[in-house]
C-alpha cells in the first residue's frame, strides 16, 4: 500500500471516522488496533510525519501530525493538513501546539526523575550571525540529566511554546544541574511559563505566540 497524496489518506481516514471517534470507549487491543492502523496508512503517503492523538472523555479528539521538530518537515504537515476534510466530532491540526500535554504532562513524565512544575530557563541569546538560539534548561536535579529526564524536559518545552516555534527558533534544547550554579547566578533563571514571552522580545517588537504556536505581530 502506497497513497502518493494527501486526500488518500484522508479518504481512508474519512471512511473509518465514526468508528475511529469511539476510541476512548475501545478495550486496550481494540484501540491499539486502530491506532496501529492510522500510523500505518500515514506511513503508506510519508515517514516524515508522524501522529499523534489526545482523547478527552468528552468532546472531539486531537489529532496532532507531527515532524518532531524537524524543521525541513513543517510545509509538508501544513500541507497533509489542509487536505484534511471536517469531521465531526475530530480536531486536526499540523505540529504539536503549546499546551498540548497539559492534562497528561506530569502523568507521562512525572515519574522521569524531575519535578517539572520547578524548570527553569536562562536568559536568551544568540550568537552573532546565528538565526537560531540554544535553549539552556536548569532542572533541579542530582547529578547529570539521564536521557529520560531529557525526554521529559523536552516534552515540557514543547508543551510551553509549540513544536513550530522549537523548530524554527532552537539549535537545541540543554539541560543543566540546578546544584552547578551559585547563589547570585541562580537568581537570573526565568521560570519556563515566560518562555513565549522571551522568544517573542528575542524574535522582534510586539511579537507573540499564538494558540497554535505560531508568533504573531501583536
Amino acid at each position: 500500500m502506497i497513497f502518493s497524496q494527501p486526500r488518500q489518506f484522508w479518504t481512508w481516514f474519512e471512511r473509518y471516522s465514526e468508528v475511529l471517534r469511539h476510541l476512548p470507549d475501545m478495550d486496550k487491543k481494540e484501540r491499539e488496533f486502530w491506532i496501529r492502523e492510522i500510523a500505518t496508512h500515514l506511513r503508506a503517503y510519508t515517514k516524515k510525519l508522524s501522529v499523534e492523538m489526545i482523547m478527552p472523555p468528552q468532546g472531539a479528539i486531537l489529532l496532532v501530525f507531527t515532524a518532531y521538530g524537524k524543521q525541513r518537515y513543517f510545509a509538508m504537515a501544513d500541507n497533509f493538513v489542509a487536505k484534511a476534510p471536517r469531521l465531526k466530532g475530530w480536531e486536526v491540526c499540523a505540529l504539536q501546539p503549546p499546551g498540548m500535554l497539559d492534562s497528561l504532562l506530569v502523568t507521562q513524565y512525572g515519574h522521569f526523575g524531575v519535578d517539572l512544575s520547578t524548570l527553569r530557563f536562562k536568559p536568551l541569546e544568540r550568537g552573532l550571525g546565528e538565526d537560531k538560539f540554544t535553549l539552556y534548561i536548569v532542572a533541579d536535579i542530582n547529578g547529570h540529566p539521564t536521557e529520560a529526564i531529557e525526554m521529559a524536559v523536552e516534552a515540557a518545552v514543547y508543551n510551553t511554546v509549540g513544536e513550530r516555534v522549537v523548530g524554527e527558533q532552537m539549535n537545541f534544547i540543554v539541560v543543566d544541574c540546578l546544584s552547578h550554579y551559585a547563589p547570585r547566578e541562580k537568581k537570573k533563571f526565568i521560570d519556563l511559563a515566560e518562555l513565549p514571552v522571551h522568544i517573542a522580545a528575542l524574535v522582534g517588537p510586539r511579537l507573540s505566540i499564538d494558540h497554535e504556536g505560531n508568533l504573531k505581530a501583536s
